[in-house]
C-alpha cells in the first residue's frame, strides 16, 4: 500500500515544480507519471529500510503525518536530483538539505527518542494461527 500520492509531493515542493523535475525532456510540459510513480517507489523503500528490523511492522500500517511527509520529500529530491543537474562548483546542492533533515529525523525514531502511531513490529504473529 503506497504511503504518498504525486499530490503529497505536490504539497511539499509546488505542482509546477513536480511537473517541470520529472521530465527528462525539457521540451514536454506534461508530468511524466512513470517517474513520478518511481520517485514514490524510490522513497518508501528508503523509509522503510531504515526501520526494517526494528520496532515497527514493515510494510507499515496505518498513518502518520511524519511518514508522510519523509516520503514526499525523498521523493521530491529524487526527481529534482536524479534528472542529472549539475550544480556549480562550490555551490551546495539545494535540495540536500531536505534529504539530511529527513535522515536525521529519521534516526531519532529508529533510536527510539520518539515513537510513531504505527503497528509495533511485534505485534504480528510469528506463527500461524489454528482456526476451527
Amino acid at each position: 500500500m503506497p504511503y504518498i500520492a504525486q499530490s503529497n509531493i505536490e504539497a511539499v515542493f509546488g505542482a509546477a515544480n513536480v511537473q517541470v523535475w520529472s521530465q527528462l525532456d525539457p521540451s514536454l510540459v506534461t508530468t511524466d507519471a512513470a517517474r513520478v510513480a518511481s520517485s514514490i517507489n524510490y522513497a518508501e523503500a528508503t523509509v522503510e529500510d531504515r526501520f526494517r528490523g526494528g520496532a515497527y511492522a514493515i510494510p507499515f500500517s496505518g498513518a502518520s503525518y511524519v511518514l508522510t511527509d519523509w516520503c514526499a520529500k525523498l521523493a521530491g529530491v529524487w526527481l529534482y536530483e536524479s534528472r542529472g543537474l549539475r550544480v556549480e562548483a562550490g555551490a551546495d546542492n539545494p535540495m540536500a538539505g531536505h534529504r539530511e533533515r529527513v535522515m536525521e529525523e529519521i534516526d531519532t525514531y529508529v533510536a527510539g527518542q520518539r515513537r510513531l502511531p504505527l503497528t509495533p513490529a511485534d505485534s504480528t504473529p510469528n506463527s500461524p494461527s489454528v482456526v476451527r
